[in-house]
């Protein structure tokens, strides 16, 4: 059974320069050693930055990232395989006991929309990122990773880069600006603050005052931050803990894939708690999980047992409880169950400070080890404050002993002052400001992403000054593919039937009817509308304009994310399904809404599908639509001229 996705996904095009002559030069069998070789060796690259190999053309492989399950790095990750199929072809030659220069590569990175399409265990990707990427190889200099203009924009914190030439492409209506790895940063600049540019914290008073009182609480132990990425949620919790007083201890956890993956998060946490703490490294692990200088175990361990002597731990036990903090610190497996370690590392950590806030940052990464044991810092005896952000979904069993903050997005006019106060009053436009507000759905990265594309693209320019100017119209505030490929990796991340919900219902809007959701081929919602509700992705049952029971997506780019990854011929096959339930209910909204819908059926329909799987022509679909649509511009004649006009118009065309 055949299926049809569209994803944001990086293309890397590797192709073996000059191969035509070295083919002439080398007996055929030593050309084929040559390629054997290089495509192992890529193959291996690429698999080791968690990318796929698409196909191998002739002398060039071609790999993708982000086609199975997409992730924040996806760009990053393809970058970072180019540069190092780069590295391993230049020391191809010795290998192969050729002459210096013999082998060199060529190696293009684009990253944009495709369609996959997958039948059983083969798949294939279609789109203008896997030919401009081929395209961007075929100029490169031998030796060097060349980016079109959406990877240097997702890579720009990891990489140096710079423009290169400006290309015009073969079959491309409009010049390509090609950029070129310079090289790698040192210390990676997210966001705006690769042009000096920090965001204020507005928007969020009442959740930092949530977060206050909470940590004033006696009877509270856990509070729970949940929001997409971007939404401000580290920002909310370093706002958080620079107003803590001088006596209240504060360690802080960013989960990532690694410090997410065992109980390396717990080991910071320790480090933090007790300095000069033994590491795997040979000393003391730093917030961010890295070893520094050299550290005596022995008086460590002898200093967090004196503590939880004092604490009330008898001797024995105090020397017990210290080994096993030692152990995770230094990265040795311990020998004791759960049952004792989760203890023993709650312990130390409340032997170190009283009232001790514990900021987790990520939760949604953690591992189940991990997680088990914050579950039980969460619910155990102690005097400690746990401040744990998560995107949603989230995790019932942690929820239900924590309070639930979530971030709501901000509104159109923060978002708005939002830009102002990164750029000047009034810099960008009135009409391109709310474009900006409306386009990144109030979200405060996403605002920056869409300023940074400007930037970028040369729309806001820095005066000698200082001051920024925006220099041109006409570039409405597109959401670039870092944002759709954050969204689109939450959506990997949802269970299936839970991705069959917010994928089909997004063919309504923002706003779904629940009874329609068995027409759009969801039979059986309950449970997942449980968990995407209870999970913040998803807010109701509520009222809407068709029914009493509907569903709205708390940010509507997942639902923008969600509709956009459906195939153009299942786009149409719901819309008109959709359109066909429509049709039960009453009233001038439902007439309207059957219009528009079959509407949207006709505009998705692929040039090349003769109609729709009920055998319902083309041509009979868009006539049906019109006669709809018709008649909803009759019943706003009176009431509505203008809604009426606007209804007309849409059935003429």
């Amino acid at each position: 059974m055949e299926s049809v996705d569209r994803r944001v996904v990086s293309v890397v095009f590797a192709d073996l320069a000059d191969f035509t002559a070295l083919s002439e030069r080398l007996d055929a069998e030593d050309v084929a050693r040559v390629q054997d070789t290089y495509f192992s060796l890529a193959s291996e690259v690429v698999a080791a930055h968690g990318g796929q190999v698409e196909k191998f053309i002739g002398d060039a492989v071609m790999a993708t990232f982000g086609t199975e399950r997409s992730a924040d790095d996806d760009a990053e990750r393809a970058v970072r395989a180019g540069l190092r199929i780069v590295d391993a072809v230049d020391r191809l030659d010795r290998r192969l006991r050729l002459a210096d220069g013999t082998v060199r590569v060529r190696v293009g990175v684009d990253t944009g929309e495709v369609v996959v399409t997958r039948r059983g265990s083969t798949w294939r990707v279609t789109g203008d990122a896997a030919n401009t990427a081929a395209r961007l190889q075929a100029v490169a200099e031998p030796g060097t990773v060349v980016l079109g203009d959406e990877t240097a924009f997702a890579v720009a914190h990891a990489y140096v880069v710079s423009p290169a030439r400006v290309l015009h492409l073969k079959g491309k209506s409009a010049p390509v600006q090609s950029w070129a790895v310079t090289a790698e940063r040192a210390e990676p600049r997210r966001g705006l603050r690769l042009h000096g540019l920090a965001a204020p914290f507005l928007g969020r008073d009442e959740q930092l005052a949530r977060l206050a009182a909470f940590l004033d609480a006696d009877d509270a132990r856990a509070v729970l931050v949940v929001a997409p990425p971007g939404a401000g949620k580290t920002r909310l919790v370093d706002e958080l803990a620079a107003r803590l007083t001088p006596d209240r201890a504060c360690w802080t956890v960013r989960l990532n894939l690694d410090l997410g993956r065992g109980y390396e998060a717990v080991a910071s946490l320790l480090a933090q708690a007790w300095p000069g703490a033994p590491s795997s490294g040979g000393g003391p692990l730093d917030p961010d999980g890295t070893s520094s200088a050299p550290a005596d175990a022995d008086a460590w361990e002898t200093r967090v047992a004196a503590a939880l002597e004092r604490g009330g731990h008898d001797a024995a036990a105090a020397r017990r409880v210290a080994g096993l903090c030692a152990d995770v610190v230094a990265g040795r497996t311990p020998e004791a169950v759960p049952a004792d370690l989760y203890p023993a590392w709650t312990a130390a950590l409340d032997a170190a400070a009283p009232r001790a806030v514990w900021v987790v940052e990520d939760v949604h990464l953690a591992a189940p080890d991990l997680h088990a044991f914050l579950r039980h810092a969460v619910t155990a005896d102690g005097d400690r404050h746990l401040v744990l952000t998560s995107r949603p979904p989230v995790d019932p069993a942690l929820a239900s002993d924590a309070a639930v903050v979530p971030l709501e997005p901000l509104s159109v006019a923060d978002s708005r002052r939002l830009v102002d106060e990164l750029l000047g009053t009034g810099v960008v436009p009135g009409e391109y400001a709310d474009g900006v507000a409306v386009a990144s759905g109030g979200n405060p990265l996403f605002v920056e992403e869409l300023v940074r594309s400007w930037i970028q693209s040369g729309v806001l320019v820095r005066r000698p000054t200082g001051a920024w100017a925006f220099t041109s119209a006409g570039h409405p505030a597109e959401v670039p593919t870092t944002v759709h490929a954050i969204y689109q990796g939450q959506l990997d991340a949802l269970p299936r039937a839970a991705r069959s919900v917010v994928e089909r219902g997004s063919v309504p809007g923002t706003t779904f009817p629940l009874d329609a959701l068995p027409s759009l081929g969801v039979d059986d919602a309950g449970e997942p509308l449980a968990d995407l509700t209870r999970g913040g992705l998803l807010v109701g049952p509520h009222t809407d304009a068709v029914s009493t029971r509907a569903y709205t997506y708390r940010h509507a780019l997942l639902r923008d994310t969600a509709y956009g990854s459906l195939g153009r011929r299942r786009r149409a096959e719901l819309h008109a399904r959709f359109a066909r339930w429509l049709e039960g209910l009453e009233g001038p909204v439902a007439t309207e809404l059957v219009g528009t819908h079959l509407a949207h059926a006709y505009d998705s329909l692929p040039t090349t599908a003769a109609g729709l799987e009920d055998g319902t022509a083309s041509g009979d679909l868009a006539a049906e639509a019109a006669t709809w649509l018709d008649r909803a511009a009759t019943t706003h004649l009176v009431a509505s001229p203008q809604r009426s006009a606007a209804l007309l118009d849409r059935a003429l065309a």
